[in-house]
């Protein structure tokens, strides 16, 4: 038989696993006021922020009811957006100290584990565009608009979540009706030591290939990059190639008798004796034809190749980065602007290392979709009462106070009968936490006294 101790001390260290696993799990799906991850070939050691916490609220009215009933309204209700660090972090910037704490080799756990925790927190950031490193405050307490209804950003459900191209990969493959575009990466070279570029004219189409050449460039400038002749870190080139071919085709005129219908009509003889019928057809001519068919196809393809010069005569060519774009359409295109346009989408790397989401759920602190705030109450992300609307059913009938911790809402919806018809309202009570202590607040006869619609939040991510 097997010891019981020994059993005992399995069953705990079994028990301990699946918690910490647990609590692993829990940590991995919670949200984060600041997204960050670690690449290959973006400051390989360091952390890099891909979303900056900023959230905008397209719901106006709701926002200045809030204000409104607000009884001490600070900076962060009076904007549209919240913000967790002053000044906004640059999308793609690396995350270099924490507090004053070197952040080299940090895992995103470990990263999370110190942002989360409450209070301020210091950063010291990287980015191109700051040329130098650069401090940003972070401060995770949210606005009285964006929390009012329940909702808040560490525990929301955001919906529509894209990372283009990656983030942890460079390299992505996109197709629409008309084309395809594929872009490959050498996931293993660090471009933040790439500092300056040019570009080399292959062809003797020069002024065309120099339009297109100068487009990249400039989304290259946009993330700090120099554009300088001599010596750069790295030059990129293309190749283009387009054609289009129109015929036309004349089509013929023909005519063609089609039967639209028929009549028929009784015939009768001698003292109305009934015969039968006599039916005749109806028909009509149909022209077709006659005229001239144009058809047409437009093919166009561009490459883009981005070599590192340090490595220019090594056997193997130092390609870092390639774009193919190819675009075939049973239609007459504008073969220049086609062009120009796949031009343009070629960015610097980084610009793919940014995250998009949007939400529209908020947690209820009441019943059958009717929120606190309508019914005149508005909470902080604390669920602390700061705000109370004076002419509330629900305040007059329970007692509420601003500074009130709300700890659970029992509510049962009801009808009565008056002069008027069916009326509904709910009746229920409130737990909450006042000076301490934990106390139940009855209330009945409660309608809404507002029907503000549930906020829909979004996330700014861009910032260059």
């Amino acid at each position: 038989m097997l010891n019981l101790t020994y059993m005992k001390k399995l069953f705990c260290l079994l028990s301990l696993a699946l918690l910490l696993f647990a609590t692993q799990l829990q940590a991995a799906e919670r949200n984060h006021l600041l997204t960050v991850t670690r690449t290959t070939w973006w400051a390989p050691d360091y952390l890099v922020v891909i979303w900056n916490g900023s959230i905008g609220c397209t719901s106006k009215d709701t926002r200045d009811y809030v204000r409104k009933l607000l009884v001490e309204p600070d900076a962060a209700d009076q904007d549209d957006f919240f913000r967790p660090t002053q000044p906004l972090i640059t999308i793609g910037s690396v995350v270099k100290a924490v507090d004053g704490v070197d952040a080299k080799r940090w895992s995103v756990d470990q990263f999370y584990a110190v942002i989360d925790r409450p209070g301020t927190h210091r950063l010291t950031l990287w980015h191109p565009l700051a040329e130098n490193e650069y401090e940003v405050v972070f401060n995770g307490t949210m606005p009285a608009w964006m929390t009012a209804q329940g909702f808040h950003p560490l525990t929301c459900v955001w919906k529509n979540v894209h990372r283009p191209g990656g983030p942890v990969l460079a390299g992505y493959k996109s197709s629409d009706a008309a084309s395809t575009t594929n872009v490959r990466v050498d996931n293993n070279v660090d471009w933040t030591k790439f500092k300056t570029f040019d570009y080399i004219v292959q062809t003797n189409d020069v002024l065309a290939e120099k339009e297109l050449l100068n487009k990249i460039a400039e989304n290259f400038m946009k993330v700090g990059m120099r554009w300088v002749p001599d010596n750069p870190d790295i030059v990129f080139s293309i190749v283009k190639d387009a054609s289009q071919s129109i015929d036309y085709t004349y089509v013929p005129k023909t005519e063609q008798q089609v039967m639209t219908g028929s009549n028929s009509k009784a015939v009768y003889g001698w003292k109305g004796a009934y015969l039968g019928s006599v039916t005749t057809n109806n028909y009509q001519t149909v022209t077709s034809g006659g005229y001239t068919q144009k058809t047409a196809q437009t093919q166009a393809y561009l490459e883009v190749n981005v070599l590192e010069t340090s490595r220019i005569g090594e056997k193997v060519a130092p390609l870092i980065w390639q774009m193919k774009y190819n675009y075939n359409y049973n239609v007459q295109g504008d073969v220049d602007g086609i062009l120009n346009k796949a031009a343009s989408s070629v960015t610097h790397p980084v610009m793919l290392l940014r995250e998009t989401k949007d939400s529209e759920t908020a947690t209820r602190w009441f019943y059958d979709n009717i929120s606190m705030i309508n019914v005149g109450v508005i909470l902080d992300g604390a669920t602390q009462v700061i705000g109370l609307d004076g002419n509330s059913s629900l305040v007059k009938s329970s007692g509420l106070r601003i500074g009130d911790y709300l700890k659970g809402v029992n509510v049962v919806r009801t009808k009565s009968l008056s002069n008027s018809g069916p009326s509904v309202y709910y009746k229920g009570s409130l737990t909450v936490l006042r000076n301490g202590q934990t106390m139940t607040l009855e209330f009945d006869k409660v309608r809404p006294v507002n029907s503000y619609k549930p906020m829909s939040y979004y996330a700014s991510y861009t910032r260059f």
